[in-house]
């Protein structure tokens, strides 16, 4: 177990999705990241077990397109990997966001935007 949250440095934060939304971090612990979105905040829980095992999907993978696929195609996604954690909420470009700010990952903002581990992950 890697303890991203423990990478995570203190909140509240701002931070920007890889498509240049912010975003706040509001609360860490080891089971959740609490962060708001949007102009009327909304507040979107992300689990501590969707960070933990993103890694292991990027493991491996090279770059990884960040959002949905939404057209006819085998290219796997973040996003439809964690869907599971979130039943149907997008997290993927605030866990990657998180990723890349813990240090594990890094983004390739170009559309369609990208992820990858580090090399030291």
């Amino acid at each position: 177990m890697i303890n991203i949250t423990r990478k995570i440095p203190s909140f509240p934060r701002s931070l920007e999705t890889p498509s240049g939304k912010q975003f706040k971090v509001v609360h860490i612990d080891g089971e959740k990241v609490l962060v708001e979105t949007g102009r009327t905040p909304t507040t979107l829980r992300i689990p501590g077990s969707a960070l933990e095992e993103a890694p292991r999907f990027l493991r491996g993978k090279g770059w990884v397109r960040i959002g949905a696929v939404h057209e006819l195609s085998s290219e796997t996604s973040l996003d439809s990997f964690l869907k599971r954690f979130s039943h149907g909420t997008s997290l993927a470009s605030y866990v990657a966001s998180l990723l890349e700010l813990a240090g594990i990952a890094e983004i390739d903002r170009t559309r369609p935007a990208k992820i990858r581990l580090v090399a030291s992950y």
